[in-house]
């Protein structure tokens, strides 16, 4: 039997290797938004991510595990690339790929 990647599982995959990601010390919120040029910043509230034209935040809360920080991180971004998409910080492969959704 097979086994067929989703589309989430390509995508991180893509996003993984496009910003060199390439080993699992390197998944850390603080290399990821670094190479995504995404600034993090640990506050005592809810998680959240902000975008402004060209200036994207993540807010993380600073009372959680590394792992629950990682989930929330995973969380927050995925907002700002899938969702919001953020055209400034998103990586050339993903422009084009929206370009193709959106049919242009």
């Amino acid at each position: 039997m097979n086994y067929t990647k989703t589309h989430v599982e390509d995508f991180i995959e893509n996003l993984y290797t496009n910003i060199e990601i390439h080993h699992p010390q390197q998944q850390n919120p603080e290399e990821v938004s670094t190479k995504l040029g995404i600034v993090i910043d640990y506050v005592d509230g809810t998680s959240k991510c902000l975008e402004r034209e060209h200036f994207s935040i993540i807010l993380l809360n600073e009372n959680l595990s590394p792992a629950v920080q990682w989930q929330e991180f995973a969380h927050e971004l995925c907002h700002l690339l899938r969702h919001a998409g953020n055209q400034f910080t998103l990586p050339s492969f993903l422009l084009l790929k929206n370009a193709r959704m959106a049919g242009e």
